[in-house]
């Protein structure tokens, strides 16, 4: 005896299932409880599982189209023999499921994962134009809804991975655990690293006179007012040491390696300021996230950030 695979109502006023990603495939043996496919709602991503034994048949939707509830989908045969081949193809969707999908798709998007703590959330504008930084920012980067199973969601929020990197990397959607090593590896690849060497003399004599003073704060100082300059608002930082050292929360890591013998770091992710020194010469090293901060704006933000440490009476003006 077959049974009908419909999509399922999992909330009150919900009409629609949006089909994330099917977990069996046609002839696919089936248990009772094996999870079917994955299915969106307006509130969560669910696992919907099997409530007969046999094989998946006559497969009518497929993954990332939006279904009316109670729709048949699939159906699970008896038998081997019995499984319907070819017939994978997908059902013309309903013009009222096609609208409301359109509409989700045009709708704000769902936050799919929390960005690090130190990744600046930038306003459209350019440079100069009233750039807002914060963090962290409730809103994903790439627009439009993110497929993802429920685990591989949780697991990306968790490590403060953002699945859509593997969106506008074109990778196909949706995504599950396995996707995360892929994720891993665009997060520690897709870096730019800007970086700038100065004559240090003026700071180092300035350092020298002023007893006490803190390095790190005074080049926290500098990034803060070269941000001010060239985009006219505020930036936070958070400092760094050596030693791992941390203190307080920030937009910018500021990473403070004079008195070593480094002068870089390159994080997987967030926008990081590494000041080195060589001898009389300070070495800025910026590494940072261009769909987050446009070269041309990092650039110009490095370059007046180098020109205060170099001539620090410029911190005045």
């Amino acid at each position: 005896m077959a049974h009908d695979v419909i999509m399922p109502a999992l909330g009150m006023a919900q009409d629609t299932g949006l089909l994330v990603a099917w977990r069996k495939a046609p002839g696919d043996a089936v248990a009772v409880g094996d999870v079917l496919f994955e299915v969106e709602t307006d509130k969560a991503t669910m696992e919907v599982e099997a409530t007969a034994a046999g094989f998946l048949s006559s497969v009518t939707a497929s993954d990332g189209q939006d279904v009316p509830v109670g729709q048949v989908i699939a159906r699970i045969v008896a038998t081997a023999a019995e499984v319907e081949k070819g017939t994978v193809a997908v059902a013309p969707q309903p013009t009222e499921a096609k609208a409301k999908a359109k509409a989700k798709a045009e709708a704000a998007p769902v936050p799919d994962a929390p960005q690090s703590p130190l990744t600046p959330a930038l306003s459209p504008e350019g440079r100069g134009g009233g750039r807002a930084i914060s963090a962290p920012s409730a809103q994903p980067v790439a627009p439009g809804r993110i497929l993802a199973s429920p685990k591989a969601r949780a697991m990306a929020a968790e490590a403060g991975l953002d699945l859509g990197r593997l969106a506008r990397a074109g990778h196909p959607q949706p995504y599950h655990v396995a996707d995360l090593d892929r994720l891993r590896s665009l997060s520690a690849a897709g870096r730019s690293v800007l970086a700038a060497r100065v004559d240090g003399a003026s700071l180092q004599a300035l350092l020298t006179k002023a007893t006490g003073a803190d390095s790190a704060r005074v080049f926290a100082a500098f990034a803060k007012g070269a941000w001010r300059q060239v985009f006219g608002d505020d930036l936070t930082v958070a400092l760094m040491r050596a030693d791992g050292a941390r203190e307080g929360e920030g937009a910018l890591l500021l990473l403070d390696l004079t008195g070593t013998r480094l002068s870089s770091y390159l994080p997987p992710e967030g926008l990081v300021l590494a000041v080195g020194a060589e001898s009389a010469a300070v070495t800025l090293t910026l590494s940072f996230d261009e769909q987050t901060l446009p070269f041309a704006d990092a650039a110009a933000w490095l370059n007046e950030t180098a020109a205060r440490v170099e001539d620090p009476v410029r911190q005045l003006i």
